[in-house]
């Protein structure tokens, strides 16, 4: 195979032929960082972090699409582009309560990214002209906006914006331009995220219980999927709520065998195919006892369970946050116990 192409041999001899196309022309990634951080220590266990950094990145190395009949899809080269990351992070260290047998270490952290597409000379002559816009995110994408379902023919409506009587993405063209519907903007990075990390110890009793919440937009469990109709497993939250018959009012499209229909292609090119998956996260506990060395004459004997990712709490419709994925595994919970001596 090359490429995904079969290789036919000729008189028995398998001809050699080039794995990828050859460019000479490489050249170094430049990066361009700056860092400001303040920091403040206030009532002797109280620390303050704030933190500015602003990442400018060019002349990446990427997989540059080129024309089929070159022989190769992409190519791998230099991107003219200029993409900058910044943001701000927080951070707070604490000892709320600290006495001669109990303690509580505290620490949290936040962060705001921001992602846009700071410079690409000639971009509207680029194979990105349709896809990137100077100034932007280049995780945003553009979307139909669904208007709801039929009640007469069980299928997804969506928006006709320049109302020429046809609905649906033109890749060809720049989003919301031309023939091309979409026009909802929608950024696929998290808005912000926090971690919680806590840390009590009583005597020789120790717990540590850790917190993550991610704030984002993600892919709906329920209509992300394959559309309903076709031979393979559906949620049952689709099954039940489908549409069935004229006039009745439903929340998924109609089972169907025939593919292709437009209500149902275009479903991941709207916002339609998209909801909110910010969560929280119990992410680790652990739990841990040492015996008092009064007992052991010099030996240590100490006790552990340690347990990751024990629950979930979401508004998201589906088996995992993370995934976004009807079909795919959620991440696994696990929980260790441990047993530790020491002569």
């Amino acid at each position: 195979m090359n490429n995904g192409v079969p290789v036919y041999t000729y008189g028995g001899v398998t001809p050699l032929i080039s794995l990828h196309a050859v460019n000479p022309n490489f050249q170094w990634q430049v990066n361009k960082k700056l860092d400001l951080s303040f920091e403040m220590n206030l009532f002797k266990d109280l620390n303050i972090n704030v933190d500015y950094y602003r990442n400018r990145c060019g002349n990446q190395l990427t997989n540059y699409p080129t024309p089929l009949f070159t022989g190769y899809p992409t190519v791998t080269a230099n991107w003219p582009a200029v993409v900058q990351n910044s943001g701000w992070e927080f951070s707070i260290n604490d000892v709320p309560i600290r006495t001669n047998n109990f303690s509580w270490n505290l620490s949290l952290n936040t962060g705001f990214n921001k992602n846009i597409l700071l410079s690409y000379p000639d971009l509207n002559l680029s194979s990105y002209a349709t896809q990137y816009v100077v100034g932007k995110s280049v995780n945003d994408i553009y979307l139909l906006h669904y208007l709801g379902l039929d009640p007469m023919t069980g299928q997804y409506v969506y928006e006709d914006r320049n109302r020429d009587g046809t609905v649906g993405p033109n890749p060809t063209v720049r989003p919301g331009t031309g023939t091309d519907d979409r026009y909802i903007v929608m950024n696929r990075d998290p808005k912000f995220t926090v971690g919680m990390n806590n840390r009590f110890k009583y005597k020789n009793l120790s717990l540590i219980v850790n917190l993550y919440y991610k704030n984002q937009m993600g892919l709906s469990a329920f209509y992300s999927g394959v559309p309903a109709g076709n031979m393979l497993n559906i949620p049952t939250e689709v099954f039940n709520n489908r549409w069935q018959e004229p006039g009745q009012p439903g929340k998924y499209a109609a089972l169907t065998s025939v593919t292709g229909l437009p209500s149902n292609s275009n479903i991941l090119s709207s916002d339609l195919a998209y909801t909110d998956a910010s969560f929280l996260r119990l992410q680790t506990v652990s739990l841990g006892y040492m015996l008092p060395q009064k007992f052991l004459k010099g030996k240590r004997l100490s006790f552990s369970i340690d347990a990751q990712n024990l629950w979930v709490f979401t508004k998201y419709k589906g088996i995992d946050p993370d995934t976004q994925n009807f079909g795919s595994l959620p991440q696994a919970k696990t929980i260790v116990a441990s047993l530790s001596l020491t002569l």
